[in-house]
């Protein structure tokens, strides 16, 4: 708990409110991710309870910041075939509510997931990518010892290009 903030995972019956979080991040900070409101806007509702029942599986995490009213932030996880290879695992989606933000809701987020991470024996490796103009998400990542390993340019949600940096953490050595 991070004040009157719990960090948790949704049940399938609380979709419409995965849904409605994804939207506002999507919506509010466009230059954060690859997607776009419009895209995401339209789906039906087949495809929110299919997104977040994928999270239930292995390999898929989905954890939120759930205040006195509701959802206030999100951070997702995945493993695809290539990260099972290579012993890693990917962060996206983090977002915390504008007027939320100052309060650790982020750092508790990450510091859940990187949890959900080290009881994975096989990852040894956490990369997340961030537009670099998003500096207060850059030093997040640092503080939990995130480094950047590469830069590249890439079209965001906003229509626009940015510099985008790949980070990447190691996890504590494996016992």
């Amino acid at each position: 708990m991070v004040g009157k903030i719990e960090v948790t995972k949704l049940d399938l019956i609380q979709w419409q409110e995965y849904r409605e979080i994804r939207l506002d991040a999507l919506k509010s900070e466009p230059q954060a991710f690859l997607s776009t409101y419009d895209r995401e806007v339209g789906w039906l509702d087949e495809k929110w309870i299919s997104r977040l029942k994928e999270t239930f599986s292995k390999g898929s995490w989905l954890l939120f910041a759930k205040g006195r009213l509701g959802l206030v932030g999100m951070i997702g996880g995945y493993r695809d075939s290539k990260d099972l290879e290579n012993h890693t695992a990917q962060i996206w989606g983090v977002f915390v509510k504008s007027q939320e933000r100052g309060k650790g809701i982020a750092k508790a987020l990450m510091g859940a997931i990187l949890k959900e991470f080290e009881s994975e024996p096989d990852i040894e490796t956490v990369i997340l990518e961030v537009n670099t103009d998003q500096k207060s998400a850059q030093k997040l990542y640092e503080t939990f010892d995130f480094i950047v390993t590469k830069t590249y340019r890439q079209k965001l949600g906003d229509g626009l290009e940015h510099t985008i940096s790949e980070m990447r953490r190691l996890l504590k050595a494996k016992a």
